[in-house]
């Protein structure tokens, strides 16, 4: 057993150690996957007044930017699968975004003619 006072023992690693990178990319990779974690965190934060309203577009231009240059990323295939879910997603929540302004101008327009029709 160690003294109290003493942290301890452990080894660190050598720095020119042969363990693999956790994730190897070049600019085109990271745009792709930034753009993938905006599209998806949007599902999940799509009901923060906002800032909901910037994502989508974001996620659709860093998609089609990382799908753009997916030829040129370290890896290709992960680029473009990443492109096409922040594209699709980034689509799908601003299709939704769409159909409630033109659910709730429908609803508006016709309270209006409602009200016009209505005696007083």
């Amino acid at each position: 057993m160690q003294p109290y006072n003493e942290p301890p023992s452990y080894t660190v690693p050598p720095a020119s150690s042969n363990l693999p990178a956790r994730y190897v990319g070049n600019q085109k990779d990271m745009m792709a996957f930034i753009a993938m974690v905006a599209g998806a965190g949007l599902l999940a934060t799509s009901c923060i007044p906002g800032f909901s309203c910037i994502l989508p577009i974001f996620a659709l231009v860093g998609g089609i930017i990382g799908l753009r240059g997916a030829d040129q990323a370290v890896d290709p295939n992960r680029t473009r699968t990443y492109s096409w879910v922040a594209i699709i997603s980034g689509a799908l929540i601003l299709l939704f975004f769409i159909a409630i302004a033109v659910f709730y101008g429908a609803i508006i327009i016709a309270a209006f003619q409602e009200a016009a029709n209505q005696e007083f």
